[in-house]
């Protein structure tokens, strides 16, 4: 924090007055100046002469580490099906948790169980429509097949 005091040349008001004069980044409050928050932070605590205003990140934002080039970085978003494990807040972005892969696999078990289901059905009523017997061992027994009787 750089604190002026300039003097001014000529008097107003045939009085002579003395002034502050902040940085740019600094506005005045009282007889002090006070740092500004940048344009992605909001005050939290204001300036006193004892010490500096306290900022934080707008919403949506976070804080990240100074050795970045942006302070306060736009916070993360979880892809669609992703559980947010720790919505963002001004000091740290969000965790996103693991995609929920049991519910994809209860889905594949359901249908691969399902289909053995139809497939043992199926083959229970071809077994009563078509006994087995009578299909594959006629040859044997020195009887006609029912198949052999409709060709003939």
């Amino acid at each position: 924090m750089q604190l002026q005091l300039t003097s001014m040349t000529e008097p107003l008001s045939g009085q002579s007055k003395n002034f502050f004069s902040c940085d740019t980044d600094e506005h005045l409050s009282g007889s002090h100046c006070c740092k500004n928050c940048s344009a992605d932070q909001e005050p939290v605590a204001n300036c006193s002469a004892t010490s500096d205003q306290k900022c934080r990140c707008r919403m949506g934002l976070f804080y990240s580490d100074a050795d970045s080039t942006e302070f306060c970085r736009r916070c993360t978003k979880c892809p669609q099906g992703v559980p947010v494990l720790q919505r963002c807040n001004s000091t740290a972005n969000t965790v996103c948790g693991q995609a929920d892969t049991n519910h994809r696999n209860r889905l594949y078990l359901l249908i691969s169980l399902s289909t053995l289901f139809v497939i043992a059905i199926v083959c229970c009523y071809l077994r009563k429509v078509r006994p087995c017997r009578s299909l594959c061992c006629t040859k044997f027994s020195g009887e006609v097949s029912p198949w052999e009787q409709v060709t003939a």
